[in-house]
């Protein structure tokens, strides 16, 4: 059964009004006429055309074979200045789908850069210009209708500076505007369907217009009038707004947002079409709610880039975004995308939000998503990245913006009218919630909580940690942790009352631990209040501290979890806890635990994966040198060499890359040059990055772990010194190279490092020191003069 296009008339291509069946390409030896993309029924597979001869139907051959293939092979075709042509053969008559798309993405990589395209033949460019548009009406198939729309885009770019493609203009209009029965038909392909036949070529010319105004719209600037005014057009005569037109419309939009910035009469026109676009977007939900999610994007970049556009529709907006994110008939992505646009308006335009009185609304629908009962009750997650996120987690994210922006009396009372009567009521989710609430006011609104709420809001956590059920009990651990974390030093203050209840319920999960070896459910969020609050209280922890680590040597027992000990390692590791610790029971006494406390996190550390555990356990190193001092020279190779691979460690660095293409092929390497060409044209600019990579990213568990591990340097070489000297150097080069990281915490802690080895290096006072500094400074002249 034939699978590809089938067409029993020559394609006709659109050009200045006219059809043209052919066009023309000039190779080395000849100048021929080739149907490159005519497709017909006859037995004979269809190649390059008959006056081409046995090697160039040969050469189709290879390149559709060679589609299927790796890079290695694609690199010698593209050797053959045939290979474009043949590759639009295999776009026009292949009859495996996969292939056809393959063949276009080969074009679209291979004629990216401005230099492969021009050094086409005239008739060339020409011919691929012409055959393309028609190979796009006649594809089926809307992955491959996808790929020759982003082949059409990339030939944009080159050709529009020059005004030297005016056929894609007429041609998009030509379908949006038509109303030539006849030519509607010719677009009859399963990608568009629409509630009528007239609507079926406009909703491919919008499609085209979506697709290439994504990958180039700078382009459309000169146009971005007529453009705009077409989309608004469009959409207003629009009967059903849940139609693909409708979709593909809002789409553009999207990609033209760039061109409205800056442009208040473009401003203007998208201003007025928001009634309409919010109309689609409600009609769209109920119909695709991935495509509404798709296209509420437009809201999102109008905020960031033209908020004035927003501004007259923030309240319908706002309710618009509360009634999707509160149906729980819908799914969670349009619910999360909802909430994500409130938050963008609450960092934005908070007046707005007081103006017209949406705090109310807006509280009510966040506080209802919080008290939803969690899939897991032990181990629920309150903030996850964005992909991940949930409406309960979205809501609580929103939350918390509102209190980082809103002021905090506009919120507060609000909030209060459902966090009291739930924190006395028997619902256990609405008393979480309630507990959420305080958390996540905590940053946002310290000196409000300070002032007026923090003795009620302690003793309401305290009650919240003794709660016998775990939903409750672990979020008021985690707003302890907030308030630890946010309200010093006055909570510091509360250290009598607080820590009893702490560790009576660490008490409960040692005995645990110790009946049944088990880790206890939410013994994480038990760990973070216990750090979050020890490390602030320095001195006033004495009291404390020989029940304090007698309940966390006992998680650090060998036969618990890592994870357990890890997070055990933490408190552990908390400022000044070990300093404490040595001061109270004296250094002898001490000794023997700093030293077993060291081979546990070499134990721990050695060959684990997990950048949390090595963060955890390079603090306890440097937590443990502040009471050793030299004493640790026997264990410094080996701790100093683990940070410093830390440091020089790649992991967790992410490359971003633009939509991939069908996976049912090979990779693709960058085909844009062979590697026997020399690009003489941009010899001078150095090389280009990697076109198809937008950016990159590193896991923030890395980021700690880098950050962690170099303050930890810096307090071994303040603690330790003279056993530090033989690393300094080389632990100074290091760090070094981290002084352009992108992240501002490691710079931070970068500096930081450096000035104290800048310091350490002048307190050596010592003559093997100064022997050692001296050699030290030859070495490092020795290698400046190279």
């Amino acid at each position: 059964m034939r699978t590809g296009p089938v067409r029993s008339s020559p394609i006709r291509v659109y050009r200045g009004g006219y059809f043209l069946n052919y066009f023309t390409l000039t190779t080395r030896e000849e100048r021929v006429s080739v149907d490159c993309w005519r497709a017909n029924d006859s037995p004979r597979r269809p190649g390059l055309g008959g006056g081409l001869g046995a090697s160039r139907r040969a050469l189709f051959e290879v390149v559709e074979h060679t589609c299927s293939m790796g890079t290695q092979e694609l690199r010698e075709a593209f050797k053959n200045v045939d290979v474009i042509p043949a590759l639009c053969n295999v776009i026009g008559v292949s009859q495996n789908p996969q292939i056809r798309q393959y063949a276009a993405v080969l074009l679209r990589k291979r004629l990216n850069k401005a230099k492969h395209w021009t050094k086409l033949s005239i008739n060339v460019r020409n011919g691929i210009k012409e055959g393309i548009l028609q190979a796009l009406i006649n594809e089926p198939e809307k992955f491959v209708k996808n790929a020759i729309a982003q082949f059409i885009g990339t030939i944009v770019k080159h050709e529009f500076p020059n005004k030297t493609w005016p056929e894609v203009l007429q041609f998009i209009q030509q379908m949006i505007n038509s109303d030539n029965t006849t030519d509607k038909e010719l677009a009859n392909a399963p990608v568009v369907l629409s509630s009528t036949a007239e609507d079926k070529e406009i909703e491919l010319g919008m499609y085209t217009l979506s697709m290439i105004t994504e990958i180039s719209p700078d382009q459309f600037l000169p146009h971005a009038s007529s453009l705009v005014y077409m989309l608004a057009n469009t959409l207003n005569q629009l009967q059903n707004l849940s139609s693909p037109l409708s979709y593909y419309t809002l789409l553009t939009m999207i990609h033209i947002v760039p061109l409205v910035e800056g442009d208040q009469a473009l401003a203007n026109l998208f201003t007025q079409l928001m009634p309409r676009v919010m109309d689609a977007v409600r009609a769209l939900v109920q119909m695709d709610e991935d495509k509404a999610v798709e296209v509420m994007e437009l809201f999102d970049d109008l905020v960031e880039s033209v908020i004035s556009v927003i501004v007259p529709h923030i309240k319908p907006l706002v309710e618009m975004c509360l009634m999707f994110a509160a149906n729980k008939d819908l799914g969670d992505p349009i619910r999360v995308k909802a909430l994500g646009f409130i938050g963008w308006i609450a960092r934005s335009k908070k007046k707005a939000i007081v103006k017209h009185k949406l705090v109310q609304p807006i509280v009510d629908v966040l506080f209802l998503l919080m008290s939803v009962p969690p899939d897991n009750e032990e181990m629920e997650e309150y903030f996850i990245d964005d992909e991940s996120s949930t409406p309960m987690t979205c809501a609580t994210q929103t939350l918390d913006i509102l209190a980082l922006h809103l002021p905090p009396d506009k919120l507060f009372q609000p909030l209060l009218q459902y966090v009291e009567p739930s924190l006395q009521g028997d619902d256990v989710y609405k008393q979480k919630a309630s507990y959420l609430t305080m958390a996540v006011l905590a940053e946002g609104c310290a000196e409000h909580i300070r002032t007026k709420y923090l003795e009620s809001f302690l003793q309401c956590i305290c009650k919240g940690i003794r709660a016998p059920i775990g939903v409750v009990r672990n979020a008021a651990l985690f707003a302890l942790g907030q308030f630890s974390e946010h309200l010093q030093p006055e909570i510091s203050h509360y250290a009598s009352e607080l820590l009893p209840v702490l560790f009576d319920y660490l008490s409960q999960l040692c005995s645990q631990l110790q009946n049944n070896g088990k880790e206890p459910p939410g013994v994480d969020r038990m760990f973070y209040a216990l750090e979050m609050f020890c490390e602030n209280l320095g001195d006033e922890l004495l009291p404390y501290l020989p029940t304090l680590m007698e309940r966390i040597f006992t998680a650090l027992s060998p036969t618990n979890s890592v994870h357990l000990r890890e997070l055990a390692l933490s408190a552990v590791g908390a400022t000044d806890t070990l300093g404490v610790l040595a001061r109270t029971v004296g250094s002898e006494t001490f000794l023997p635990l700093a030293k077993e406390s060291i081979q546990l996190g070499l134990k721990l550390v050695s060959g684990t994966d997990d950048p949390d555990l090595r963060k955890s356990v390079y603090g306890l190193f440097g937590s443990i040198s502040t009471v050793l001092k030299e004493d640790m020279s026997s264990v410094l190779p080996t701790i100093v060499e683990l940070m410093l691979g830390s440091l020089r460690s790649s992991d967790g660095i992410v490359a971003h890359f633009k939509e991939e293409e069908n996976n049912a092929f090979p990779v693709y390497d960058d085909l844009s040059d062979t590697p026997d060409e020399e690009d003489i044209e941009n010899e001078s600019e150095g090389e280009e990055e990697d076109e198809d990579i937008t950016g990159y990213s590193v896991e923030n568990a890395y980021v700690d772990e880098k950050e962690e591990a170099c303050l930890a340097l810096k307090e071994l070489s303040e603690h330790t010194g003279l056993a530090f000297l033989p690393y300094l150097e080389k632990c100074f080069e290091e760090v070094f190279k981290l002084i352009t990281y992108p992240q501002d915490e490691i710079r931070k802690a970068v500096l930081d490092t450096l000035l104290q080895f800048c310091i350490s290096f002048s307190k050596i006072t010592t003559d093997e020191g100064k022997i050692g500094r001296c050699v030290s400074l030859r070495r490092r002249r020795g290698r400046d003069s190279e």
